[in-house]
């Protein structure tokens, strides 16, 4: 196995490299949307020991309200914390930039065992390196958000269910089972929504197994496998749900639903703070926007219709598995096409955590086509021309990342602020009504426990970008609250 593991190494170790690069000097190692300012904030909670902070008193709170996160008594992020747990760690050492690339070398590890299994090592490995090099995968991988975490356990679950010996009952199957089941807890934790098309395409696969068999002995081996699949599963379900409770109050209503009633799955009045109409040609247009992204971004300078090389699968033996990895990436786009959100942001995100399919059936119908040339040239000959095209591959791609990649640094109006001299202990009025962007520039900078900082940032005048009915608070309100500290106001 280590020596099968060799030649994927160092893929993984560049696209480890190409991430934190990225997210070091294009994206300045900061969020660049609100998602991802949830994800670092609710981190900084958790690393207090905290599930959640009590709000400020309620002539203070307003000052520091942040798109997405809730304010009203108790203070955290609406997203579930699957997410921010992992970002816990690196932050604690000041690398919460760092966690996400790690995420990605890892998935492309598991591409490649992914790819190894199910058709070939040359697939795994050219799978691997067009997952590597590709913005889309670099993107993500440099981010804060949750799909980078979601992705390596989705990926998990697919070796482990395509490492299963479905003609008889092991204990080596209890091991997997373990493990996908515990993995699709942890998607869950991460990204809810994600789990109902990785069950649904687990369900198909699991059908015959779903069945009791009919002698005793087979019948408690058959319990004892669905035990190690069922009991991880619950469990993460489990945590989610418990942490819906303590945030809540409630088992079943997510931290979404209490920032916005309208922020969620379905038509109708649908929206992250008000409710719009939602309609299904609203839902047509959202699936365009993603498929345009994703033609733009999954192998940047290749042409994306090489993925019909995927198609030659269907002329080999393989054909019923590539149709059921082709599956799992029509369930994923097709459960959120009832989301009201196009989410497209390097990409179409929402798909990331399946868009590996395509990634893999590209790389084995090339493999495939390479094969049947290999009837008239020979093994030797097809291997040299597997490595040059590999290695011409990687560097086209490196070539395009390098004059692609960097348009993206201040996106969304997000960069790192340069500060004046301040006299410390400070406090920091910010005007904040322009976009979300002006306050979180300076949110970001600080922690969500207030005197552990030297520097404060506060709304001028509590005023918001969003909720711009409230009526401006004194300024005074904060400072009398927040003694001693030397106050500046920024233009």
């Amino acid at each position: 196995m280590r020596k099968a593991l060799l030649p994927v190494l160092p893929i993984v170790l560049l696209l480890l490299a190409l991430s934190a690069c990225t997210s070091l000097y294009v994206l300045e190692a900061i969020p660049h949307t609100q998602d991802e300012v949830v994800y670092l904030f609710q981190a900084k909670i958790f690393n207090s020991g905290n599930l959640y902070l009590p709000s400020l008193p309620v002539g203070i709170r307003r000052f520091f309200d942040h798109e997405f996160i809730i304010n009203n008594g108790k203070w955290y992020g609406k997203y579930t914390p699957g997410g921010s747990i992992f970002l816990m760690a690196p932050l604690a050492v000041n690398l919460p930039w760092l966690t996400n690339a790690i995420f990605g070398a890892l998935s492309a590890l598991l591409l490649y065992l992914i790819g190894r299994r199910a058709f070939s090592q040359r697939a795994g490995l050219l799978a691997a390196a067009l997952f590597a090099v590709s913005p889309f995968t670099i993107l993500i991988s440099a981010s804060f958000f949750s799909h980078p975490a979601a992705l390596f356990f989705t990926l998990l679950v697919f070796l482990g269910v395509l490492s299963l010996d479905l003609s008889r009952y092991t204990r080596r199957n209890n091991c997997w089972n373990v493990i996908i089941g515990l993995s699709a807890g942890l998607v869950f934790m991460c990204r809810p929504y994600n789990l109902i098309p990785l069950a649904a395409v687990l369900l198909g696969y699991y059908a015959p197994r779903l069945l009791p068999p009919k002698s005793s002995e087979e019948r408690r081996l058959w319990l004892a496998e669905l035990a190690c699949l069922a009991l991880p599963l619950v469990g993460g379900i489990a945590a989610e749900v418990a942490y819906n409770k303590v945030l809540t109050g409630s088992f079943l209503k997510f931290a979404q639903q209490v920032y916005s009633q309208y922020d969620f799955i379905g038509f109708g009045y649908r929206g992250v703070e008000w409710g719009q109409p939602f309609t299904t040609k609203m839902a047509m247009d959202n699936l365009g926007f993603n498929y345009r992204a994703l033609k733009g971004v999954l192998f940047g300078w290749t042409d994306f219709y090489a993925v019909g090389l995927g198609a030659l699968l269907l002329l080999t033996r393989r054909r019923w598995l590539a149709l059921f990895l082709l599956g799992f990436f029509a369930a994923q786009v097709g459960a959120y096409w009832f989301y009201f959100y196009s989410g497209v942001f390097y990409g179409p995100r929402y798909w990331y955590e399946a868009s590996w399919v395509l990634v893999l059936l590209t790389a084995a119908g090339a493999v495939t086509l390479l094969g049947w040339v290999e009837r008239w040239i020979g093994r030797r000959a097809g291997s040299v021309i597997f490595t040059l095209g590999l290695v011409a591959i990687v560097l086209l791609s490196l070539n395009w990342d390098r004059r692609y990649l960097p348009i993206y640094r201040g996106v969304n109006r997000m960069y790192r602020v340069a500060l004046p001299p301040l006299r410390k202990p400070a406090l920091v009025f910010v005007p904040a009504t322009a976009d979300w962007q002006a306050y979180g520039r300076y949110f970001i900078l600080q922690s969500p426990i207030l005197a552990e900082d030297d520097i404060i940032f506060a709304r001028d005048q509590a005023l918001h970008n969003v909720w711009r009915y409230r009526p401006p608070l004194p300024d005074q309100l904060l400072i009398d609250y927040l003694p001693g500290r030397n106050v500046y106001y920024l233009r």
